[in-house]
């Protein structure tokens, strides 16, 4: 599966059977992969294999572009398909639990870890993601 995306960041998470290849097309993006942590800017491309811990983030202020890669597709795109649905009214991290999240994401063959590496997140009493900064 082929995406182009504008993102800003990415929850913590590993996929069980993809791989994952991400090319910065603009902007700056801070990684951790495992124990390695990197800044790539545009022209630069990271590889994730399937289950090494990562999460990434659209550093500097400005909006970045990506080409995001999986292979094989079939999880991930069903997993996009889902929270497409959302389209951001509200957010799904605010439309779902922590736990619905995470089912989310082990359902489609990932483990969501931990939050992005960018603002201050923390679950209410009501088990919802909230970004605090």
């Amino acid at each position: 599966m082929f995406l182009s995306l504008v993102v800003k960041a990415a929850g913590h998470h590993l996929h069980y059977d993809q791989d994952e290849w991400i090319y910065v097309i603009t902007g700056e993006f801070n990684f951790e992969i495992g124990d390695k942590r990197f800044r790539l800017g545009a022209g630069e491309s990271v590889f994730m294999p399937r289950k090494v811990p990562h999460v990434w983030a659209c550093v500097g202020g400005k909006q970045g572009k990506i080409i995001n890669m999986y292979q094989p597709a079939a999880q991930i795109e069903m997993f996009f398909r889902e929270v497409g649905g959302y389209n951001g009214k509200p957010r799904i991290h605010e439309a779902l639990s922590f736990e619905q999240l995470s089912r989310l994401f082990h359902d489609h063959g990932m483990d969501l870890l931990g939050p992005p590496l960018t603002g201050n997140w923390k679950v209410d009493e009501g088990g919802r993601v909230k970004r605090t900064v």
